[in-house]
């Protein structure tokens, strides 16, 4: 029976997969420093899952990480004095919030107005026990009444995180 792997092996195992690779540049190497990485490219997608919303799907957060950790293992340059996870968690959170960027319909201008909306609702419900009117929400935002309304704030609308009238 062979004994349990240790993280000392684990660690061994693949400062010999880098030497193999550095060396080679071959895709059975990159291959397997992809392998040895990916959970990283788990937890990151994990962290950034938890602030996005939900019509990101974490599968995709994940799929578009590895990539980035493809591009990392292919661009990272041992030379530099950085160490690879540091270098690889940079290039894979880039590459997943450059990916949520470019599916995003809604401008980041419009979605930061959209939270300031959101968050303020939710101050004054807090405050007041009840959806707070436009009026309260214009106050308090210190945005236009037509700022609010063109983000979707609907004095119609009543309910979680709505505007009353």
């Amino acid at each position: 029976m062979e004994p349990p792997r240790t993280e000392l092996d684990d660690q061994r195992a693949g400062a010999e997969t880098w030497r193999r690779y550095l060396e080679n540049r071959d895709v059975h190497s990159r291959n397997a420093l992809v392998v040895f990485y990916a959970p990283l490219v788990k937890f990151i997608a994990g962290r950034i899952a938890a602030r996005t919303p939900a019509w990101v799907a974490f599968d995709d957060l994940v799929s578009t990480g590895v990539e980035g950790l493809i591009d990392a293992v292919e661009r990272f340059d041992p030379e530099a004095g950085v160490y690879f996870e540091t270098y690889a968690a940079h290039r894979v959170k880039g590459a997943i919030i450059d990916a949520i960027r470019q599916s995003d319909r809604i401008p980041r201008s419009v979605r930061a107005v959209l939270r300031a909306i959101d968050d303020g609702t939710d101050e004054l419900v807090a405050r007041v026990h009840r959806p707070p009117t436009e009026d309260e929400l214009v106050a308090h935002l210190e945005l236009s009444r037509r700022t609010i309304s063109s983000c979707g704030g609907n004095p119609g609308r009543s309910g979680p995180g709505g505007i009353a009238a």
